[in-house]
């Protein structure tokens, strides 16, 4: 069943466009784009080359993650505010010894959420270089502004055997939304992220 839809920012390639995401929790994948919407914005996958092709330009296929080496810290990329009551990803950024795209096992500074009263998300994610999301809950009633350079908390290496399978990618654009926020109807109902899927 869908929770609703929400209008996102997509930059695919080098093309900016704007599309409405159906919500809901059953999904295994952070969202879907689907082959209607590659055949509308005449995008085209080349699989030999590894690139996605845009009338705007090319951009590779994302590259497998490695395991990071070692617990690294994890701070607030850009200043940001999470309204109350919400969930939101915030950027976290890598140490600049992190030079390659890398996943790990999130785990959320206990101190800056004292501090702050806000809830940071333990999970397995994966980065786009330095850059990876956070998730943050404020289940206060007020606005929790988040600061540039903020230790959020630290990234560990994964045991063997384990993956962060289906984490998104931030990406890298000037032109593309930093956050992707969604609104919970109370406080109380913080259980599950919904993930966008396309109409």
């Amino acid at each position: 069943p869908s929770l609703g839809s929400i209008r996102l920012n997509v930059n695919v390639a080098g093309m900016i466009m704007t599309h409405e995401f159906v919500v809901t929790d059953f999904l295994d994948t952070e969202f879907l784009l689907g082959m209607d919407f590659l055949h509308d914005h005449r995008i085209t996958l080349d699989i030999g080359n590894r690139l996605l092709i845009s009338p705007q330009g090319r951009t590779p296929f994302f590259n497998k993650p490695t395991n990071i080496e070692k617990t690294s810290k994890i701070r607030c990329k850009k200043t940001a505010t999470i309204p109350p009551n919400t969930r939101q990803f915030i950027r976290g950024q890598l140490p600049s010894s992190v030079s390659h795209n890398c996943q790990g096992l999130t785990e959320p500074y206990f101190n800056t959420m004292i501090k702050s009263s806000l809830i940071i998300g333990h999970a397995a994610a994966h980065s786009s270089g330095r850059t990876l999301p956070i998730q943050c809950i404020n289940a206060t009633d007020d606005p929790i502004v988040v600061h540039r350079g903020t230790l959020l908390g630290f990234l560990h290496p994964m045991e063997f055997g384990e993956s962060a399978h289906s984490i998104s990618r931030i990406q890298e654009d000037s032109h593309a939304p930093s956050q992707h926020q969604f609104q919970s109807p109370s406080p109380y109902n913080q259980d599950s992220i919904p993930s966008p899927t396309p109409t």
